[in-house]
């Protein structure tokens, strides 16, 4: 190995204060070929005095170093990780002095030494393995973010279609005065408004002035009577909850036509995860990355852990909701993370159509995915990890030329320090601007209790908005 970077984190106190400066335990080594690996220093310190201090190196274990323990300038580091593409070998690690380490960048340029501005391309025979990066191999986790990817063995679409729905008619007859006179308990609303809930079915039914006759919940139990019932129906079973809602309406005395109009319609999908603690490390990431155009973001939390339980996206000035992404898990099944419901919000008229004939025949697929699919486009992989596998990430960055190891070195800080020393990162504008940093390159390290496995985040959401598809 020619080289061993690493940099040392910390704040500034006087020269008689212990623990100014706290070293790195990530280090990137390179061999003698301008390959590069990923490291670990066994004796990290915390107690530097000053950037410039000489660290001892320590007494060698009883039964050695561990195997894969290198020795640089007499201190051990682990060889955690070959570099991506490269293979496995065995190489000796040659000591690099102070002198060539601080070379200026005119010096580097004239004798040719690529190995801190850019990666290196030479040694790179034929048949070396792909990037797991770039392909997705089960060892690195799935990376692939196309739509449709099946890549990811951790979560996959359970079910697609419709939930809360709105019918409205044009009553025949009074239908307040009809409501009012079916008996307690009604209550009036804004707009002189009178409403009532069914008994069996929860479904609520209300009454306007212009005699418009409305039945509003969820569609699954409008169509069966049961207020248990909380499947997602197909778009073809809204012709159904119009029969039903109907038939409801007459049962309060309410006669009305038969050409019904929605007032709302909710697209939903659910995206089931193997693990609870992937599908709340999902939510938690979505909190910090999805920012829609044109929406504000509202996220909800649980009073008591602080957990995300769901996060919603409304309109700036009126604060009417457009889509939703929550834990259905924990609504409806008791199980937290284990499904996550992407929900599209319709009630503007130019949406739904002027009908309902002319509703069932509309792009549902476009509907549902239609607010999301611009960030898609434009979004990067987003891993979500517990943090020790963006090590390995950031090594494969490098690799492939998108960062410097000088930016490489500066992310495994950030790394370093949000895991080991959260300390450092105290100030809280500073941290977001670390995590920012880290996000922009599709790194996300979930400090609230991490997937279970790392899995890609912006691939979860091209699954989840494309399950209309074909439908």
């Amino acid at each position: 190995m020619d080289r061993c970077g690493d940099h040392r984190l910390g704040r500034r106190a006087p020269l008689d204060a212990p623990g100014a400066y706290s070293e790195n335990a990530h280090a990137l080594l390179v061999d003698d070929d301008g390959r590069m690996v990923t490291g670990t220093r066994l004796d990290p310190r915390r107690d530097l005095r000053t950037l410039d201090e000489v660290v001892a190196p320590p007494k060698p274990p009883r039964g050695g170093w561990p195997k894969g323990t290198v020795l640089i300038e007499g201190r051990p580091v682990l060889v955690t990780r070959s570099s991506v593409g490269q293979r496995t070998t065995q190489r000796t690690i040659r000591p690099q002095t102070r002198a060539r380490r601080r070379r200026t960048a005119s010096a580097r340029r004239r004798s040719g030494d690529r190995g801190r501005d850019g990666p290196s391309g030479e040694g790179e025979g034929d048949g070396e393995p792909p990037s797991p990066v770039a392909t997705g191999s089960d060892e690195d986790g799935p990376s692939d973010s196309r739509p449709g990817s099946k890549k990811s063995t951790t979560y996959d679409v359970v079910g697609h279609g419709c939930d809360s729905v709105s019918y409205a008619w044009q009553a025949k007859v009074d239908a307040r005065r009809a409501l009012r006179q079916a008996g307690p308990p009604w209550e009036e609303r804004a707009h002189g408004s009178v409403w009532l809930k069914a008994p069996t079915s929860g479904v609520q039914i209300g009454a306007f002035r212009n005699r418009l006759a409305v039945v509003e919940g969820r569609l699954a139990p409008i169509v069966t009577g049961q207020r248990a019932d909380r499947r997602l129906l197909p778009v073809d079973e809204l012709t159904d909850g119009a029969n039903a809602a109907a038939h409801l309406l007459e049962s309060y005395g309410v006669a009305v036509g038969d050409a019904p109009r929605l007032r709302r319609c909710d697209l939903a999908a659910d995206l089931c995860f193997a693990s609870s603690a992937s599908g709340l490390a999902f939510l938690r990431t979505c909190a910090s990355v999805l920012n829609l155009a044109r929406l504000v973001q509202r996220p909800y939390k649980a009073p008591g852990d602080g957990q995300v339980l769901g996060l919603e996206w409304v309109t700036p000035k009126l604060s009417r909701p457009r889509l939703r992404l929550y834990d259905a898990g924990r609504r409806h099944d008791g199980v937290p993370g284990q499904r996550v419901r992407l929900e599209r919000e319709l009630t503007d008229a130019r949406l739904l159509g002027g009908s309902l004939a002319e509703f069932l025949v509309a792009d549902h697929a476009g509907l549902h995915a239609g607010l999301i699919e611009p960030w898609l486009r434009t979004a990067p992989p987003t891993l979500v990890s517990q943090g020790r596998e963006v090590v390995a990430r950031i090594a494969g960055l490098v690799d492939a030329g998108e960062i410097s190891p000088a930016k490489a070195l500066g992310l495994l800080g950030t790394v370093s320090a949000l895991l080991d020393a959260p300390q450092i990162l105290r100030d809280g504008a500073r941290r977001n601007y670390r995590l920012r940093d880290l996000r922009s390159y599709g790194l996300h390290i979930d400090l609230a209790g991490g997937a279970a496995t790392e899995f890609d985040v912006v691939g979860a959401l091209h699954v989840l908005a494309g399950a209309w598809e074909g439908s």
